[in-house]
């Protein structure tokens, strides 16, 4: 409860706020040539971030990288492991929750063979989310960057390969 307000008629109402560091999230950029993670609180101010090399000798290889990644990070941001936790992985492919795999991910190809979710989730002891890295880097511009207010645009990004984020509302016209 943050402030009790009080008005002409019945009861005083208690005005509640999020707590940012109730929880925080272990968002992770899994791209061929480096891995960009951080944890960020519930507003999604960053605690801590760190880039590393990412180590492609194999997916098992990867996948211990961000379980140790998300061990350091966790620690020198000053959340316990009993604050609420959740992680959010892009990948430079396409991410097909219902076989759990990602495909059209050439530049990372030891990861598409394996059931891609269950195998970081269970690494982490975190629930995972998993969305295209253009994608989601097209929802923070929306909600952070360039595009803020804008609810039509396009993300072109240019790296190790090429994608392009797509944001629309569409309004039914009266």
């Amino acid at each position: 409860e943050q402030r009790v307000a009080y008005g002409s008629v019945g009861r005083p109402a208690a005005i509640y706020a999020l707590d940012p560091q109730a929880g925080y999230v272990f968002a992770i950029n899994l791209g061929p040539g480096q891995i960009r993670a951080g944890i960020t609180d519930l507003f999604g101010e960053i605690a801590v971030q760190r880039v590393e090399a990412t180590e492609r000798a194999s997916a098992e290889r990867i996948i211990n990288q961000l379980a140790r990644l998300y061990k350091a990070l966790l620690t020198e941001s000053g959340f316990d492991d009993g604050s609420a936790g959740v992680a959010c992985l892009g990948v430079p492919g396409v991410w097909n929750p219902e076989t759990d795999r990602i495909g059209a991910a050439p530049n990372l190809p030891m990861l598409t063979d394996i059931p891609l979710q269950a195998s970081i989730q269970a690494a982490l002891g975190l629930p995972l989310t998993i969305e295209n890295d253009v994608n989601l880097a097209a929802i923070a511009e929306y909600w952070k960057g360039n595009a803020r207010g804008h609810d039509t645009f396009v993300s072109f990004f240019i790296g190790t390969g090429i994608g392009l984020g797509l944001h629309f509302v569409f309004r039914h016209a009266k």
